[in-house]
């Protein structure tokens, strides 16, 4: 039998400073050496029992995706849940680390990855080639939404950054938007307007129409982290993690943005009864679909831009991030893996 070494600490924590309380309080005559020397004793064994009965370090077995791990995983861990989606989708290659944004225009990806916007060449799907990158940038990149040969580039310590990317192989920066308090995580375009979900800014529109000279037009100041942005039209949906919800914002009057709505976390269906921040926000199809933690994919109607109406949920184990293709949903999940959903009919998901 053994006690962790964090186990033995705590112990010692406790039970010494008692001991000594109890030498403070007794009569002068009763602090004799013995008493001291069971202290000295108690405290030795404690430690080399935490010291020295330690297990050895047992090396993790190997893991083979696509394999039952019930039979090689120490006792007491679970493997993850098998699913009808296992087999469905084909990795294909793998690039890079440490990305938290991607966009892709022709054969070029886009990658935010850590402080730079690198550029991969994918006319072999399979392997995936870097031609470029940007240079080095205040954090690490957040977002990126393309529109011809611009890229927009929004990072941890950043307003926005534009590139000029018409030789995708040297993107070179053009123009960056400063902010008063720099640090944005997401990005949406719509027509001219770039719309920032910023943190601690809030949320920002700004001209792009002259994408060499970027132009804040409006805010909206806000007391919240906004994580992830999906646009639909003059009405904008923002994830904010501070508040646990869905902010919809009506940008209408670019110099005006004000909030007209917001949906709490509590108010979508809770697949597995745990409530936790929305993770990421976007259109889908004629609907909008947001990556719910726990709770998987929630589909929502959005006939009525400010009063989106949950359809339907989708379970997956903890859902983190998500991309649209049409009706088609691929939703990232950090256990599962990656989950292609037809929203076609969002009821029947």
């Amino acid at each position: 039998m053994f006690f962790p070494r964090a186990f033995i600490s705590r112990l010692l924590l406790v039970f010494i400073p008692i001991i000594m309380l109890a030498c403070a309080v007794l009569p002068q005559d009763s602090q004799d050496s013995g008493l001291q020397s069971t202290i000295e004793s108690m405290s030795t064994q404690l430690v080399e029992l935490g010291a020295g009965q330690n297990p050895p370090a047992t090396p993790p077995p190997d893991v083979i995706l696509g394999q039952d791990q019930s039979a090689t995983l120490p006792e007491g861990i679970v493997p993850p849940p098998q699913n009808d989606l296992q087999g469905n989708l084909k990795l294909l290659g793998q690039y890079g680390g440490s990305a938290y944004a991607v966009a892709v225009q022709g054969n070029y990806a886009y990658l935010g990855q850590g402080p730079r916007m690198v550029v991969s060449e994918l006319s072999q799907r399979n392997q995936p080639k870097q031609v470029g990158q940007s240079e080095i940038l205040r954090g690490i990149v957040n977002g990126i939404a393309l529109r011809e040969k611009f890229a927009f580039v929004v990072a941890a310590y950043e307003g926005l950054q534009v590139f000029d990317i018409s030789q995708p192989t040297k993107p070179q920066g053009v123009a960056r938007l400063d902010m008063e308090t720099p640090g944005c995580n997401s990005i949406a375009l719509e027509g001219d307007k770039a719309l920032l979900a910023c943190n601690p800014a809030g949320f920002l529109v700004v001209d792009i129409s002259n994408p060499a000279s970027p132009a804040l037009l409006g805010k909206l100041s806000m007391k919240s982290a906004m994580l992830s942005i999906a646009n639909r039209g003059n009405t904008a949906y923002v994830v904010d993690s501070t508040q646990h919800g869905l902010t919809i914002i009506d940008h209408s009057d670019p110099s005006n943005p004000r909030q007209v709505g917001f949906i709490k976390t509590s108010e979508v269906p809770l697949s597995h009864n745990m409530e936790y921040p929305f993770a990421s926000v976007r259109n889908c199809g004629e609907y909008l679909c947001i990556a719910n933690s726990p709770n998987g994919l929630v589909v929502l109607d959005i006939t009525q831009p400010q009063k989106p109406v949950a359809l339907s949920v989708y379970d997956t184990t903890s859902a983190t991030g998500l991309v649209a293709d049409g009706n088609t949903v691929y939703v990232a999940d950090d256990f599962d893996g990656v989950y292609a959903l037809d929203i076609t009919n969002p009821k029947s998901i």
